[in-house]
Protein backbone atom coordinates (compact mmCIF):
# COMPACT_ATOMS: atom_id res chain seq x y z
CA UNK A 1 0.00 0.00 0.00
CA UNK A 2 1.02 3.68 -0.31
CA UNK A 3 2.00 3.21 3.74
CA UNK A 4 4.44 0.67 3.02
CA UNK A 5 5.59 2.51 -0.38
CA UNK A 6 6.27 5.53 1.35
CA UNK A 7 8.45 3.90 4.33
CA UNK A 8 10.34 1.75 1.99
CA UNK A 9 11.29 3.66 -0.91
CA UNK A 10 13.72 5.86 1.13
CA UNK A 11 16.16 2.73 1.12
CA UNK A 12 15.10 1.04 -2.14
CA UNK A 13 18.52 0.59 -3.31
CA UNK A 14 19.43 -2.24 -0.61
CA UNK A 15 16.95 -4.29 -2.53
CA UNK A 16 18.05 -3.10 -6.08
CA UNK A 17 18.47 -6.35 -8.01
CA UNK A 18 21.12 -4.95 -10.43
CA UNK A 19 24.71 -4.86 -8.27
CA UNK A 20 25.75 -1.51 -9.84
CA UNK A 21 22.63 0.17 -7.99
CA UNK A 22 22.70 -1.79 -5.02
CA UNK A 23 24.15 0.18 -1.92
CA UNK A 24 23.93 -2.96 0.80
CA UNK A 25 27.29 -3.52 1.42
CA UNK A 26 28.03 0.80 1.93
CA UNK A 27 25.04 1.01 4.42
CA UNK A 28 24.56 -2.22 5.92
CA UNK A 29 23.60 -0.75 8.87
CA UNK A 30 20.66 1.25 7.72
CA UNK A 31 19.55 -1.57 5.27
CA UNK A 32 18.90 -4.08 7.85
CA UNK A 33 16.80 -1.71 9.64
CA UNK A 34 14.68 -1.61 6.51
CA UNK A 35 14.87 -5.39 6.30
CA UNK A 36 11.31 -6.06 6.51
CA UNK A 37 10.80 -4.10 3.13
CA UNK A 38 12.54 -7.14 1.08
CA UNK A 39 8.64 -8.33 0.85
CA UNK A 40 7.79 -5.12 -0.99
CA UNK A 41 10.41 -4.68 -2.90
CA UNK A 42 11.13 -8.76 -4.03
CA UNK A 43 7.10 -9.64 -3.77
CA UNK A 44 7.26 -9.73 -7.97
CA UNK A 45 8.83 -13.36 -7.54
CA UNK A 46 5.80 -14.73 -5.34
CA UNK A 47 2.72 -14.57 -5.67
CA UNK A 48 0.63 -11.10 -4.39
CA UNK A 49 -1.87 -12.86 -2.35
CA UNK A 50 0.83 -14.91 -0.36
CA UNK A 51 3.31 -12.21 0.22
CA UNK A 52 1.06 -8.97 0.68
CA UNK A 53 -0.37 -10.07 4.60
CA UNK A 54 2.81 -10.76 5.56
CA UNK A 55 4.27 -7.79 4.24
CA UNK A 56 1.85 -5.27 5.73
CA UNK A 57 2.07 -7.10 9.51
CA UNK A 58 5.84 -7.30 9.14
CA UNK A 59 6.06 -3.95 8.15
CA UNK A 60 4.07 -2.72 10.76
CA UNK A 61 5.65 -4.62 13.50
CA UNK A 62 9.16 -3.25 12.41
CA UNK A 63 7.55 0.61 12.66
CA UNK A 64 5.53 -0.09 16.08
CA UNK A 65 9.37 -1.14 17.39
CA UNK A 66 11.34 1.52 15.95
CA UNK A 67 8.46 3.92 16.70
CA UNK A 68 7.89 2.88 20.42
CA UNK A 69 9.69 5.09 23.52
CA UNK A 70 12.08 2.24 23.58
CA UNK A 71 12.90 2.46 20.25
CA UNK A 72 13.37 5.81 19.83
CA UNK A 73 15.42 6.27 23.58
CA UNK A 74 17.67 3.36 21.91
CA UNK A 75 18.75 5.23 18.71
CA UNK A 76 17.54 9.10 19.66
CA UNK A 77 14.54 8.31 16.90
CA UNK A 78 16.86 8.25 14.19
CA UNK A 79 14.99 5.05 12.33
CA UNK A 80 11.98 5.98 13.15
CA UNK A 81 12.45 9.73 11.88
CA UNK A 82 13.74 8.15 8.70
CA UNK A 83 9.98 6.54 8.45
CA UNK A 84 7.73 9.21 9.77
CA UNK A 85 9.35 12.42 8.04
CA UNK A 86 7.01 12.41 5.02
CA UNK A 87 4.22 12.03 7.18
CA UNK A 88 5.47 14.50 9.40
CA UNK A 89 2.54 17.00 9.33
CA UNK A 90 0.18 14.62 10.39
CA UNK A 91 1.38 15.79 13.46
CA UNK A 92 2.15 19.90 13.53
CA UNK A 93 0.40 21.12 16.73
CA UNK A 94 -0.40 24.26 15.06
CA UNK A 95 -3.81 23.09 13.15
CA UNK A 96 -3.11 25.45 10.22
CA UNK A 97 -0.45 23.30 9.18
CA UNK A 98 -1.55 19.73 10.35
CA UNK A 99 -3.11 17.51 7.55
CA UNK A 100 -5.07 14.86 8.99
CA UNK A 101 -8.04 15.97 8.14
CA UNK A 102 -7.03 16.24 4.33
CA UNK A 103 -5.42 12.76 4.45
CA UNK A 104 -6.86 11.07 7.54
CA UNK A 105 -6.14 7.38 6.41
CA UNK A 106 -2.71 7.69 5.70
CA UNK A 107 -2.01 9.38 8.99
CA UNK A 108 -3.73 6.45 10.61
CA UNK A 109 -1.15 4.32 9.11
CA UNK A 110 1.42 6.43 10.49
CA UNK A 111 -0.25 6.89 14.33
CA UNK A 112 2.78 5.24 15.77
CA UNK A 113 4.80 7.94 14.83
CA UNK A 114 3.50 9.56 17.39
CA UNK A 115 5.17 8.97 20.08
CA UNK A 116 8.34 10.25 17.96
CA UNK A 117 7.01 13.79 17.46
CA UNK A 118 4.99 14.32 21.06
CA UNK A 119 8.94 13.42 22.36
CA UNK A 120 10.29 15.87 20.42
CA UNK A 121 7.39 18.60 21.42
CA UNK A 122 8.52 18.04 24.88
CA UNK A 123 11.80 18.39 24.16
CA UNK A 124 11.39 21.65 23.03
CA UNK A 125 9.34 22.82 25.52
CA UNK A 126 11.19 22.03 28.11
CA UNK A 127 13.65 24.91 26.82
CA UNK A 128 12.18 28.40 28.73
CA UNK A 129 12.87 31.47 27.40
CA UNK A 130 15.35 32.62 30.01
CA UNK A 131 17.65 29.41 28.58
CA UNK A 132 17.03 30.98 24.90
CA UNK A 133 18.62 34.09 26.46
CA UNK A 134 21.24 32.97 28.61
CA UNK A 135 22.46 30.94 24.57
CA UNK A 136 21.96 33.78 22.69
CA UNK A 137 24.08 35.98 25.56
CA UNK A 138 26.51 33.14 25.92
CA UNK A 139 27.19 32.43 21.69
CA UNK A 140 26.33 36.22 21.23
CA UNK A 141 27.86 38.57 22.92
CA UNK A 142 30.60 36.81 25.27
CA UNK A 143 31.66 34.36 23.14
CA UNK A 144 35.45 35.97 22.25
CA UNK A 145 35.91 36.06 26.17
CA UNK A 146 34.29 33.10 27.54
CA UNK A 147 33.64 30.48 24.00
CA UNK A 148 33.55 27.52 26.66
CA UNK A 149 30.41 28.51 28.35
CA UNK A 150 28.76 28.63 24.44
CA UNK A 151 30.32 25.52 23.31
CA UNK A 152 28.60 23.78 26.57
CA UNK A 153 25.06 25.32 26.45
CA UNK A 154 25.17 24.41 22.57
CA UNK A 155 26.59 20.91 22.61
CA UNK A 156 22.79 19.32 23.35
CA UNK A 157 21.97 20.68 20.20
CA UNK A 158 25.30 19.31 18.32
CA UNK A 159 23.25 17.08 15.53
CA UNK A 160 21.07 20.13 14.36
CA UNK A 161 24.25 21.79 13.03
CA UNK A 162 25.10 18.37 11.12
CA UNK A 163 25.37 17.72 7.38
CA UNK A 164 24.62 13.99 7.95
CA UNK A 165 21.17 13.70 6.43
CA UNK A 166 20.38 11.32 8.62
CA UNK A 167 20.88 13.60 11.91
CA UNK A 168 19.00 12.84 15.00
CA UNK A 169 17.40 16.14 14.83
CA UNK A 170 16.12 16.00 11.69
CA UNK A 171 12.51 17.02 11.40
CA UNK A 172 13.04 19.10 14.56
CA UNK A 173 13.46 22.51 12.67
CA UNK A 174 11.62 24.55 15.71
CA UNK A 175 14.03 22.97 18.77
CA UNK A 176 17.37 23.78 16.37
CA UNK A 177 15.87 27.21 15.52
CA UNK A 178 15.99 28.11 19.31
CA UNK A 179 19.81 27.06 19.58
CA UNK A 180 20.40 29.11 16.27
CA UNK A 181 23.34 31.38 18.16
CA UNK A 182 25.15 28.09 18.19
CA UNK A 183 26.91 27.84 15.29
CA UNK A 184 29.18 29.99 16.13
CA UNK A 185 30.46 26.91 17.98
CA UNK A 186 30.10 24.42 14.87
CA UNK A 187 31.20 27.18 12.49
CA UNK A 188 34.79 29.44 13.93
CA UNK A 189 34.72 30.89 10.81
CA UNK A 190 31.51 33.05 11.28
CA UNK A 191 31.90 36.46 13.11
CA UNK A 192 28.96 36.70 16.03
CA UNK A 193 26.70 39.52 15.50
CA UNK A 194 23.31 40.43 16.85
CA UNK A 195 21.71 40.65 13.32
CA UNK A 196 23.20 37.76 12.07
CA UNK A 197 23.11 35.13 14.76
CA UNK A 198 19.94 35.72 16.20
CA UNK A 199 17.31 32.76 15.31
CA UNK A 200 14.35 34.03 12.81
CA UNK A 201 11.89 32.50 14.90
CA UNK A 202 13.20 33.84 18.02
CA UNK A 203 13.53 37.37 16.57
CA UNK A 204 9.91 36.82 14.75
CA UNK A 205 8.26 35.98 18.22
CA UNK A 206 10.24 38.68 20.14
CA UNK A 207 9.51 41.35 17.28
CA UNK A 208 5.81 40.66 17.21
CA UNK A 209 4.74 39.29 20.36
CA UNK A 210 6.15 42.66 21.55
CA UNK A 211 3.62 44.74 19.19
CA UNK A 212 7.51 45.73 17.26
CA UNK A 213 5.06 46.32 14.23
CA UNK A 214 7.98 47.51 11.83
CA UNK A 215 10.33 44.84 12.40
CA UNK A 216 7.63 42.34 12.80
CA UNK A 217 6.36 43.16 9.63
CA UNK A 218 9.72 43.47 8.02
CA UNK A 219 10.80 39.85 9.22
CA UNK A 220 7.20 38.37 7.93
CA UNK A 221 7.28 39.86 4.37
CA UNK A 222 8.71 36.17 3.25
CA UNK A 223 5.89 34.10 5.19
CA UNK A 224 2.80 36.09 3.66
CA UNK A 225 1.34 33.16 1.47
CA UNK A 226 0.92 31.54 4.31
CA UNK A 227 -1.56 33.36 5.35
CA UNK A 228 -3.13 34.04 2.13
CA UNK A 229 -6.62 33.21 1.43
CA UNK A 230 -6.23 32.77 -2.01
CA UNK A 231 -5.28 29.66 -3.27
CA UNK A 232 -3.18 30.74 -5.87
CA UNK A 233 -1.14 32.72 -3.46
CA UNK A 234 -0.95 30.03 -0.65
CA UNK A 235 2.63 28.30 0.58
CA UNK A 236 1.29 24.72 -0.13
CA UNK A 237 3.97 22.42 0.28
CA UNK A 238 5.60 24.83 2.61
CA UNK A 239 4.63 23.81 6.13
CA UNK A 240 7.66 23.66 7.94
CA UNK A 241 8.31 27.19 6.53
CA UNK A 242 4.99 28.11 7.51
CA UNK A 243 5.42 26.49 11.40
CA UNK A 244 8.42 28.66 11.93
CA UNK A 245 6.70 32.18 10.62
CA UNK A 246 3.61 31.01 13.14
CA UNK A 247 4.15 34.23 14.79
CA UNK A 248 3.57 36.43 12.15
CA UNK A 249 -0.21 35.66 12.06
CA UNK A 250 -0.63 38.38 14.56
CA UNK A 251 -0.37 40.80 11.27
CA UNK A 252 -1.79 39.14 8.54
CA UNK A 253 -4.72 38.39 10.35
CA UNK A 254 -6.43 41.66 10.42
Amino acid sequence: GKACQRLCSPMSCCFAQEEMFNCYDEQTVKCEEFRACQNFFLGNNSPQEETGGDEAVSLESEMERICSVDGIAEDGGEACQRVCSPQSCCFASDERFNCWDEQPMLCKEFEVCKNLYSSAESKQSDILKSDLEIVSHACEMNYESDPQQCKTLCEEAKCCFSNDADSSCQGMASYCAEFAPCKVVFDETLQPSPESQITPKVNITKACNSLDKTTCEMLCEDAKCCFATDAIDSCKGMKSFCFEHSPCSIIFSN
